[in-house]
């Protein structure tokens, strides 16, 4: 019997992607979001929120979290 490769199926090959940052591009990310933070106009995202003050309606069970 022949095994004749063409005629199977096969995965495609996709580039190996490496699922973690080199120091050096954490450094440069974390050196920018600090500069971000520290402008005049970023001051209102840098506090945090409180839902129940505001009158926001909270879901415990948001993006899996909670029981």
């Amino acid at each position: 019997m022949v095994h004749d490769e063409s005629l199977q199926q096969k995965e495609p090959k996709t580039p190996h992607q490496e699922s973690q940052y080199n120091k050096q591009e954490l450094d440069s990310a974390l050196l920018v979001i600090k500069k971000v933070m520290k402008m005049d106009a970023a001051e209102p995202f840098n506090v945090p929120v409180n839902p129940e003050a505001l009158g926001i309606p909270v879901s415990r069970n948001t993006y899996g979290l909670g029981a």
